[in-house]
């Protein structure tokens, strides 16, 4: 298993309504020392694969800094065409691995869900991070606040499965879930942002990334 999931965070903040360029949101990345995701996907994907086939060994492979997402999404491209970077098929062959099982951050259109089902947000987000928009008000349906804008969670990620006799991709999924965050306190904050303390943050999409994982990975890996 190669985790290229790395321990950064992609702060995504729509532009301004009256703004009609593509794309012209504003993205900031933060490293976080030890975040865990990398440990995360492994330890689900060890739990998966034991729960399937008892005795077969998972070697994880993690990262020490997050590759940018631009380069996750191009790995994961050459993986469906049967090619993999040079250091990881230096692995492949040193541990005579039978399977590459790689997660990648993906990119997609931001889509949250209001408890009217209503879908808000604007442009796109990448991998795992939060998004901010300011043109929303929102009405948390427990407190009654009214939120001057929107915050939201979001985990993509890219599973690709491949066979290392064959070159050929086995298998792939997308993770892509987001989540509208509303406030915990009854009285309206200055910003989205401060909805959660940075450790509420973290271990929110900590906890998002297990759960999808727990999720997609016994059928991603049936018949492994």
């Amino acid at each position: 298993m190669f985790s290229l999931l790395g321990d950064g965070i992609e702060v995504t903040v729509a532009p301004a309504p009256t703004d009609t360029r593509t794309d012209t949101a504003r993205r900031e990345n933060f490293e976080y020392r030890n975040i865990g995701f990398d440990v995360i996907a492994g330890r689900e994907v060890r739990e998966a694969v034991g729960k399937l086939r008892p005795g077969v060994s998972v070697i994880s492979f993690g990262t020490n800094t997050t590759l940018p997402a631009a380069e996750q999404r191009h790995i994961a491209t050459g993986a469906r065409d049967g090619a993999l970077p040079p250091w990881i098929l230096q692995a492949v062959r040193d541990r005579r691995l039978s399977h590459v099982l790689l997660l990648t951050r993906q990119r997609g259109d931001v889509k949250l869900v209001t408890a009217t089902n209503t879908s808000i947000g604007r442009g796109r987000v990448d991998g795992i991070g939060f998004y901010l928009d300011a043109e929303y008000k929102v009405r948390d349906v427990n407190t009654g606040v009214v939120a001057n804008g929107a915050l939201g969670s979001h985990v993509l990620v890219e599973l690709t499965l491949m066979d290392t006799d064959s070159a050929q991709v086995v298998r792939s999924h997308t993770i892509d879930e987001q989540f509208l965050i509303g406030q915990l306190e009854s009285k309206a904050a200055v910003d989205p942002w401060s909805y959660l303390t940075a450790e509420q943050k973290v271990a929110l999409l900590r906890e998002g990334l297990a759960q999808a994982l727990k999720r997609v990975l016994p059928e991603l890996l049936k018949g492994l």
